[in-house]
Formats: structure tokens, C-alpha cells, sequence
């Protein structure tokens, strides 16, 4: 008699910092009517204060005064050379304009937008800015002062002169104290914004734009008369203790979950991510052939090993062609050859292999699972049919990919059942946002510490290695023309078949060697043996896991410089235009002859690639399946021990119907 299986004790409380979970769409309105009364409220009674406050004209004229001597003994007064150096610009209409938009345009939509794409950092801007507006009332009681354009020095008002709106009618002094000038928080929210903005686009020309939007501010209010060179120092003071303020309010936790910029797209968050409170049941389903050798196959495999190392149960669910005999890799079934993005790569298309991933998940007891290229099968199958916490990892790149553009209109629906997305780089994120659109985070694929080995070479060759297969995008042929120029050099070529090499060179010399496919461990001993190792290839690379594994071993790499492998070696290895040839033979004659350049690339490889490593790329997949298992209950699913996750929308819908219909009982594939 079958026992069923005890129920699991369920997962504790996941933090708020972990993620922010989906919610629905009344909760959702409530946010925005919360965060908009919030701000409303805060202004009204920042213009009720400041009135009262309102200091006398005549003691704004004596403070404005000793602001103009105390900038003369320090060398400031420079307000009216700016304002005359932006005049004979011809641009003094746009930064009036520009003035005026600043505060009641700019900061608002800036906070939406900030909101709406970086929500853990949210809190912290918002905090910052309605801090900095407590610390300024106090201060225009105090000491109340007159701007440059009304303090009888030379300086004329052209936000009035150019853009036509009078700063001095009785409708804009509604919202508008004219003796306020010290602090100047039009300073002081730009750059607050402007970080803020610049810390929640992925772009870095946005990044930039965001961070630009502070110091243009800060000439706008000089240029235009409205503040001193003083105020703007007061501004910027008054934001950092706002901002000091708002770190000490909400902790830490603000910067558990920042994704890493485009100029260091794998760099690792300062503070690690909440993890989950118990050891999880995982399964990692991989398409693509396990039997084959390969990117996406290498890294679930390392994966599974990093999370069994720190106690998880991890299954993992792949096709194959042959019996697969490794603990913890349950097999699908057979994988038919598919060519797309320039390679061949083998998947299960069958039914019968895309049912057993389902049954096999619904039965698994799991409490996340993670689906690697989420929209090939039988990834795609699980997507659909699936009731458990999903995240999916998008390892492909292509600035045309056949696939996701043929896969788009449905592949939008589908991808929205994910709990939590994720790409292995830079390059995957952008190709997969092109298509599939949402938001991404970057998890780079991680690699196990190499322990280089003593060796001894029975000769001095210089040793040329090539890790992968002979697909026309690896750039293989561009190679092989490339080596005769290096006639004593050694090449070893794993991966590659002998026949495979002679198919591309008829007549290769014997000291070119075609290992084939080989262990682990012997791909790791020819990395020891090697002086450099070339990766040629031509586009379709999301990442380059033979770069850094490479580099891991101190064993300089030489690369085509296509999107995907540009951050991966991020100047520690040359980069040759890809296809070329000539650069890439004049490259290895270079490192040929230099050895010393050979000894500092490896060293500085060798210290790139720590960033790499599993220690450091787990926590943050542990990060990721917490809030997938958060978002999956907040949006009313079933947890590790509830019951079927509530499905939407017509894809919701028709999976449901699916479930309701589908057989009970499945053959195991022979």
C-alpha cells in the first residue's frame, strides 16, 4: 500500500526586503491613492508653514547681504558671470523654463517612475525628499533671505524676462516664497531625484541623464537669479542629512536588492539578499540534451551542485538520448536536433517527455522551480501547466532571434506566470526585454574554484586551447586560418572530434589535436597546460562560460568583441573584432612573444573572475526563489503545503481547463 507523503512544514515568513510580491489590483490603487495623499498632504502643510513663517522682506535684504559678503572673502560671487555667460548662450528661455517644470513636473514624475521600476528604493527617496522639507521650514523662519535677482546686485530676474511667467504675481507667491532662498531645495530635490532616477534605469545613458539632472538644476537656479552659490551648499547639506535621515528610518534592507548596473552587470550587492528560512525542494528543469556538452547544461549542472552544498534538495529534470546515470538528474526522454541562433541544440519536443516534466513537477512536492530558457520545451510545458513558485532564467542572445520573435505574442502571455524573471547577463536581459518585455535581474552564471595543479611541460610550444563545438557562430574556421601564421604553436581543441577537424582543415598539422568531448577533469588539466585560450565566435553568445571558467584558472583569454563576452572580460583580456583574422593572428603573436604580458592577463583574470563564483552567485538565486515563493502566495497560490495556485486571465483560464482535462496517468518513456 502506497503511504502518502507527510505534509511539509510550511516556509516561515519571508521579509519584505526580499522582494516585492505581486498584489492585486484594488491594493494597488490603494498604494498610489496612499503614496499621492501622502505627498498632497505633506506639501500643503510645508505652504501652510512657509507662510506663516513668511520672514520680513527687509531682513531677507540684510541676510541676502551678508550671504553676498561672506561669498566675497571666499571668492563666490559668481552668480552674475553665470548669469551673463548663459545669456550670451541664447539658452536663458529653456532653463526658465526648466525652473519652473523642476519642481512641479520633474520630482513628481520621477517619483512615479521610480515606484513603478525600482520599488525597494522607493521608500528611501521618498523619505529623503519629505525629510529634507521638514529640516528647510525651520530654517526660512530663522533666516529668512532674498534671492540674487531681488538683493539689488545686478542680477535680473529672467525666469520672468524669458519665459513670461512673473515670479512676483500675487497667484504664483501662492506656491512660491520669494525670500526663501536658504536652503535651495530646487537643488536639493534634483539631486535627490536625479540619484534616485539614476540608481532605478538600466540604460546608462538614462543613468547618466539622471545623474546630470542634479548639476543642471544647480546652474538653472544660479544662471536665472533665484539662488546663491551658498544656498545651493545649504540645499546640498540639508539632503545629505534628509538622506542620513532616511537610511537610519528604514535600515539596510534599501540595498539588499540593487541589480547591477550595465558597467558592472555581475558585480554582487554589498549586503547579501534574504535567503529562505529552511533547506528548499528544487527542481531545475533544463531543454536542452544532458548527454550533449554545453553552456546552459554545464551551469544547471554546477547549480544543482552549489545548492546541494549548502543542504537544498535539488532535482534536476533534462532530456536525453542515452541513460543518465548521476544522483539527482531524472531523465525526460529523447531530444530531437533544432537549429536556431547559428547552433544545433537538442531538445525534447515529444509529448510524451513534456508530459513527464509536468506529472513529475505537480508530483515533486517543490518548492520553487526553476526553468532555464522558459518558452523551449518542456520548460515551456511546466510554464504553462505548472502550480508551483516558477523563476525562469533566459540564457539566450540575439539581436534578431528568430525564436522569440516568432514566440512573442504568446511568449508575452506565457512568461507572465513566472514568479520571478532572471538572465545571465546584460546581453540575455536586453534581448529577452526586446521581445518578451517586463523586467529582468541579472545573475550571472556562477563557476567552481579552480585549484591549479603543478605541471610539467615536455616542451616549450606555446599552447593555443579552444573550448566548444564546430558551429559555424564559434568562429572555429577563423581559428584555423589564424594559427598557421603561429607554426610552432600548439593547439588543442576540445570538444572538436578529429574528423570534425579534418572536415574544416583536410591536411591539419600533428601538433593541432582534436580531443573531443572530455571529462571535467581533463578539461580542467588542459587549462593548466594552456598559454592563452581563444574564443572566436562570431554573435548568438549570451555570456561566455568557457571565458571565465579561463580565467579562473589565471589562463589569459583571447575574445571576439560581441556584446555578450564585452563585460564578462571587462579589460582583462584582448578583444578582436569578430571574423577578423588579421587582429586575431597579430594577437596571438603578440602574447606569443611576450610572456610577462601573458603572467600579468592571468593574474588579473584570475582576480575578475571572483565575482563569478558560486559563494557569491548562490546567495542571490536563493534571494530570487524567496521572492518567487513571496509573489506566488501574495497572488494567491498555493504554497509548499497549499493549495493550486489561482491562475488569471485567458491563459490562466486555458491552463486551468487543461489541468481539469488532462489524463491521470502517464507511461514512463521506454
Amino acid at each position: 500500500m502506497t503511504q502518502r507523503r507527510p505534509p511539509r512544514p510550511a516556509l516561515e515568513a519571508v521579509p519584505a526586503a526580499a522582494g516585492a510580491p505581486f498584489i492585486s489590483g484594488a491594493e494597488r490603487a490603494a498604494r498610489w491613492r496612499r503614496e499621492a495623499g501622502l505627498f498632497l498632504g505633506a506639501y500643503a502643510l510645508y505652504s501652510l508653514a512657509r507662510g506663516v513663517s513668511r520672514g520680513d522682506e527687509l531682513d531677507a535684504l540684510r541676510n541676502a547681504a551678508h550671504i553676498v559678503s561672506l561669498q566675497a572673502e571666499l571668492g563666490l560671487n559668481v552668480e552674475r558671470q553665470v548669469q551673463d555667460w548663459v545669456t550670451g548662450l541664447q539658452v536663458m528661455a529653456v532653463l526658465g523654463t526648466l525652473y519652473l517644470l523642476a519642481q512641479l513636473v520633474v520630482v513628481p514624475v520621477a517619483l512615479v517612475a521610480v515606484y513603478r521600476l525600482r520599488r525597494q528604493i522607493y521608500p528611501l527617496l521618498r523619505t529623503t525628499l519629505l525629510a529634507a522639507w521638514l529640516i528647510a521650514i525651520p530654517i526660512y523662519a530663522i533666516f529668512p533671505t532674498a534671492p540674487p535677482r531681488l538683493a539689488g546686485i545686478g542680477i535680473v530676474d529672467s525666469v520672468t524676462r524669458e519665459s513670461l511667467v512673473p515670479l512676483d504675481a500675487p497667484f504664483i507667491q501662492w506656491f512660491y516664497n520669494p525670500v526663501a532662498a536658504v536652503p535651495s531645495m530646487h537643488s536639493a530635490f534634483a539631486v535627490a531625484v536625479g540619484v534616485g532616477l539614476a540608481a532605478a534605469l538600466r540604460r546608462p545613458l538614462l543613468r547618466i541623464a539622471g545623474l546630470m539632472w542634479g548639476p543642471l538644476v544647480i546652474l538653472i537656479v544660479v544662471a536665472t537669479g533665484n539662488h546663491f552659490i551658498l544656498d545651493v551648499v545649504a540645499g546640498l547639506v540639508v539632503v545629505g542629512v534628509a538622506f542620513a535621515a532616511a537610511v537610519a528610518l528604514h535600515g539596510p534592507a534599501w540595498r539588499y536588492d540593487q541589480e547591477p548596473g550595465p558597467a558592472f552587470p555581475f558585480a554582487v550587492a554589498p549586503f547579501p539578499a534574504e535567503g529562505p528560512a529552511r533547506p528548499l525542494r528544487v527542481a531545475l528543469v533544463c531543454p536542452y540534451a544532458w548527454d550533449v556538452p554545453g553552456g546552459v547544461v554545464a551551469q544547471v549542472r554546477q547549480m544543482a551542485a552549489s545548492l546541494r552544498r549548502l543542504g537544498h534538495q535539488v532535482d534536476v529534470l533534462a532530456p536525453a538520448d542515452a541513460p543518465v546515470d548521476e544522483p539527482g538528474v531524472i531523465r525526460l526522454g529523447g531530444t530531437i536536433g533544432v537549429r536556431h541562433n547559428g547552433s544545433v541544440g537538442r531538445v525534447a519536443l515529444s509529448p510524451r517527455a513534456n508530459l513527464r516534466a509536468v506529472r513529475l513537477v505537480r508530483r515533486g512536492g517543490y518548492d520553487v522551480v526553476h526553468l532555464h530558457e522558459p518558452l523551449v520545451p518542456p520548460c515551456l510545458a511546466v510554464l504553462l501547466r505548472s502550480d508551483r513558485p516558477m523563476v525562469g532564467t533566459f540564457h539566450m542572445y540575439g539581436p534578431d532571434s528568430k525564436l522569440y520573435r516568432a514566440l512573442a505574442p504568446l511568449g508575452r502571455l506565457a512568461v507572465r506566470r513566472l514568479h520571478h524573471r532572471t538572465a545571465v547577463s546584460e546581453a540575455a536581459r536586453a534581448c529577452a526585454a526586446r521581445f518578451l518585455r517586463g523586467d529582468y535581474e541579472v545573475i550571472p552564471n556562477g563557476i567552481a574554484p579552480h585549484q591549479a595543479e603543478a605541471i610539467t611541460r615536455a616542451d616549450e610550444r606555446f599552447r593555443v586551447l579552444f573550448v566548444g563545438r564546430t558551429d559555424p557562430r564559434k568562429g572555429l574556421g577563423k581559428l584555423l586560418r589564424a594559427m598557421p601564421r603561429l607554426p610552432e604553436a600548439r593547439l588543442d581543441l576540445v570538444g572538436v572530434e578529429p574528423e570534425e577537424l579534418l572536415a574544416l582543415h583536410p591536411d591539419p598539422p600533428e601538433h593541432w589535436i582534436a580531443h573531443g568531448r572530455v571529462s571535467e577533469q581533463r578539461r580542467r588539466e588542459l587549462l593548466d597546460h594552456a598559454d592563452v585560450m581563444v574564443a572566436p565566435s562570431l554573435e548568438g553568445e549570451s555570456f561566455g562560460l568557457v571565458l571565465v571558467e579561463a580565467m579562473a584558472a589565471g589562463v589569459p583569454v583571447v575574445a571576439s568583441s560581441i556584446p555578450g563576452y564585452l563585460p564578462v572580460l571587462a579589460g582583462h583580456g584582448p578583444l578582436v573584432p569578430a571574423g577578423d583574422v588579421e587582429a586575431l593572428t597579430a594577437t596571438l603573436e603578440d602574447l606569443a612573444l611576450n610572456r610577462g604580458q601573458l603572467r600579468r592577463l592571468g593574474e588579473g583574470g584570475r582576480r575578475a573572475a571572483q565575482r563569478f563564483d558560486w559563494s557569491r552567485v548562490t546567495p542571490r538565486l536563493l534571494a530570487a526563489y524567496t521572492r518567487a515563493i513571496a509573489t506566488q502566495r501574495t497572488a494567491g497560490g498555493g504554497g509548499p503545503s497549499g493549495g493550486p495556485a489561482r491562475t488569471t486571465g485567458r491563459l490562466g483560464r486555458r491552463a486551468a481547463r487543461l489541468r481539469r482535462h488532462s489524463p491521470r496517468v502517464i507511461r514512463e518513456p521506454k
